[in-house]
């Protein structure tokens, strides 16, 4: 079980939001131009909500903020203004143990596995290494244990054979894996999820997706999933955060969207196709 903020009781965690992002400003300063300092606004004024078990997945084209968001969040960059609550806590206000115990129930996974796993460690010791981090595990057979399940989660059968591979051993698809074990291996509320699939080919960005869909049913782990894929999107989320259109839209029933910038220009709804309305739903884009 992962850590709780001070003062969050644990039946907190069973009701109300994962996160809510209320008003995120991220900044940052510019170069000097013509003897002016004018900073770069990366987010400009976004609040979003991620309940528990469900997948947001932010699109856009690239440069528009989507991968500043998820790094504030993370509190990889500090944000400029705003606030990250996780149960009424606001993180980013957060500092030491306090901050280490946030960054425990929200894990990432980055678009590079090949860039994100060292090539010196091998799968274990790779996936071992959160829990070394924070503490967590009895024994060495206690993390071993949770190493290999995790593994099996990611589908990275059978465990102990794959546990002493090296990176490079493996394809694209297992490396990918592999990140998504090493962070489910803490047990996090929230996975920030950013282009996981973007350098994979079809066949195995299939399976990632549909992998991320199990350990949300089986865990119960709450994703904001980043791309600028839209047809990704479609295929996984329950919600769709339109980070150019700024604008959030509902999966499945055509709900109304939410609005969570002040420059929206249009709204978005998703509208069901079929009677499933899952992996055959579409985007409709209307002005506002």
């Amino acid at each position: 079980m992962t850590s709780l903020p001070d003062g969050v009781e644990p039946g907190a965690v069973e009701s109300g939001p994962v996160v809510e992002v209320i008003d995120l400003h991220v900044h940052f300063a510019a170069r000097r131009w013509r003897d002016r300092r004018s900073p770069v606004r990366a987010v400009d004024g976004v609040s979003l909500t991620i309940d528990r078990g469900e997948i947001v997945a932010l699109v856009g084209e690239s440069g528009c903020g989507k991968s500043t968001i998820a790094q504030a969040i993370m509190r990889l960059v500090p944000p400029t203004s705003g606030q990250v609550l996780s149960h009424g806590v606001d993180v980013t206000g957060l500092r030491g143990r306090a901050l280490r115990a946030a960054r425990q129930r929200f894990q990432m996974i980055f678009q590079d596995p090949f860039g994100s796993l060292d090539p010196r460690q091998t799968v274990f010791e790779a996936v071992v290494e959160p829990l070394l981090i924070h503490g967590l595990g009895d024994s060495d057979d206690d993390r071993r244990e949770r190493v290999l399940r995790a593994l099996d989660f990611a589908h990275l059968r059978p465990p102990e054979r794959l546990a002493d591979r090296y990176p490079h051993e493996l394809s694209g698809g297992q490396r990918q894996r592999v990140a998504i074990a090493a962070a489910v291996v803490l047990d996090p509320e929230l996975v920030v999820a950013d282009e996981p699939v973007s350098m994979l080919d079809v066949s195995a960005r299939a399976g990632i997706l549909s992998l991320m869909a199990d350990l949300r049913d089986e865990l119960g782990i709450s994703y904001l999933f980043i791309t600028h894929d839209l047809s990704t999107a479609w295929v996984l989320a329950d919600r769709i955060a339109d980070a150019v259109r700024s604008a959030v839209g509902a999966r499945g029933e055509g709900a109304d969207v939410e609005v969570i910038d002040g420059r929206i220009t249009g709204v978005g709804r998703i509208d069901p196709a079929g009677e499933s309305g899952w992996s055959r739903a579409r985007y409709r884009a209307s002005s506002a």
